[in-house]
């Protein structure tokens, strides 16, 4: 593997192979010194437009199966959510069939969701203290405070007829 990035000067591997290219086809002397040598090995302009064509493409395979993968990610990533509302559909299918056995729903994929953690002394009092405040902003009692509250007196009810309609 070259130790070079997929830039040289400012351009792509690509883009410098297609130059290349360019230049061997269209400007390159045909009966020029033969053979000719590069890296240490002889070629013939036929060679040398062989290995950069070969090179040439499967840099443009990488690319076109690049933008391919990015558009299968992408799609992929769209139906992600559908996906999502199918598998908890199915979790809960399983679960509902089964009961939880989970020995028997591990065989589909379906974990045992974690237990909540222990809560400290401090972080009860906490969630009381806050409980508590919640309930006197939101005027509201449970069942203890409701039953001290009582109508007291007599109770006067007045019953109106309906009127007649013309």
């Amino acid at each position: 593997m070259p130790s070079w990035s997929n830039k040289i000067g400012g351009h792509t591997v690509e883009g410098f192979l297609a130059a290349i290219e360019r230049g061997l086809v269209d400007d390159f002397p045909k009966d020029g010194p033969s053979p000719f040598r590069l890296d240490g090995r002889s070629y013939k302009r036929a060679q040398l437009i062989e290995l950069v064509r070969k090179e040439l493409s499967l840099h443009r395979d990488v690319r076109v199966k690049t933008a391919a993968l990015r558009e299968a990610v992408k799609k992929r990533n769209d139906a992600d959510q559908a996906h999502r509302k199918l598998i908890d559909s199915f979790r809960a299918m399983l679960i509902n069939n089964f009961g939880l056995d989970w020995s028997r729903l591990w065989k589909y994929g379906v974990k045992r969701k974690k237990a909540r953690r222990k809560l400290s002394s401090k972080e009860k009092l906490s969630a009381i203290a806050k409980g508590k405040a919640t309930r006197k902003l939101r005027k509201t009692m449970g069942p203890r405070q409701k039953a001290k509250l009582k109508a007291d007196g007599p109770v006067v009810l007045t019953v109106v007829p309906p009127t007649a309609k013309p």
